[in-house]
């Protein structure tokens, strides 16, 4: 029984682009509302203070929560912060699995797994890229294919 883990590094880049975000809505808004002062203001509060609350606090918990076990009958995703997921999938239902890498995928953590299901399908999120490959070599061992 092996158990993947979300990385931690993930989080970094999610607080980063959270922050980036709330900044470019400031310098809009800073734009096109510079008439009205006081509305320019609780906008400001509100998107400050809702880019704090992600970046400290549901970014690095919700990240911390996601966890992978591996067994030999079956995949299990367990993920929620305040409601707890768990979703288990057995390997014979798996039709193919495809990978999705984005541009900070080597050392951020940014690698996805999507299991194609027969009905459904199952995202695996923000694994390392040592752990996507490790779980790539078991699925492709027990006759899953990879998509291209």
């Amino acid at each position: 029984m092996n158990t993947y883990r979300a990385d931690r590094n993930a989080a970094h880049v999610l607080q980063i682009l959270c922050l980036l975000l709330t900044g470019l809505f400031c310098l809009v808004t800073w734009t096109f509302l510079r008439p009205y002062a006081v509305l320019l203001f609780w906008l400001w509060a509100a998107a400050i203070c809702l880019a704090i609350l992600f970046s400290c606090i549901l970014a690095p918990l919700g990240l911390q929560r996601v966890s992978c076990i591996i067994t030999s009958g079956q995949i299990t995703l367990k993920t929620g912060i305040f409601l707890h997921r768990e979703q288990s999938v057995r390997y014979d239902s798996i039709q193919f699995v495809q990978v999705i890498r984005g541009p900070f995928d080597g050392k951020w953590g940014m690698n996805f797994i999507l299991l194609h299901l027969c009905g459904g399908r199952l995202l695996l999120p923000f694994l390392r890229q040592k752990d996507c490959k490790a779980l790539l070599k078991l699925l492709r061992n027990k006759g899953v294919f990879h998509a291209p």
